[in-house]
């Protein structure tokens, strides 16, 4: 996975962190299109702003992948809507897009055992976590 990030931080100039060499489960397509529309967004509502930072951080049961940017915010009345297909916040109306990302970036992410989670504050821009468990130990161990 870090390798795949790495690439992806090369290309859009964000910052990364190592973690260790614990291992998810994902499946590389899903994870790929997750990651382009939260990073894609993360530049598209962060124009004129600083570049957004991509995080990469070991808690005890999961990898967490931390998209934070300095862009609009999401309205607080509006979070919870925001991952209901078709839905743009309000704010977004001079922005282009369909309002499909993030419910496909929740179902992806939950396809694999996955979760995405939205944190957004007026005038300070918007962090979107990315969480993915971490494989058995048993099971990493099948895969080497």
């Amino acid at each position: 996975m870090l390798k795949l990030l790495q690439s992806i931080s090369e290309a859009n100039a964000i910052l990364l962190e190592e973690i260790s060499n614990r291992k998810v489960a994902l499946d590389e397509m899903l994870f790929m299109h997750v990651l382009t529309n939260i990073i894609s967004n993360a530049f598209k509502y962060s124009s004129g702003s600083q570049n957004p930072e991509l995080y990469l951080v070991q808690k005890e049961q999961a990898a967490e992948i931390i998209i934070k940017d300095y862009g609009i915010d999401i309205p607080e009345n509006e979070l919870g809507k925001v991952f209901n297909s078709f839905y743009r916040a309000s704010n977004t109306i001079t922005y282009q897009g369909s309002g499909l990302g993030l419910p496909v970036a929740r179902q992806f992410m939950e396809l694999m055992k996955g979760s995405i989670h939205l944190e957004s504050k007026l005038g300070e821009g918007t962090t979107v976590t990315l969480k993915l468990p971490y494989m058995k130990e048993e099971s990493s161990a099948q895969i080497k």
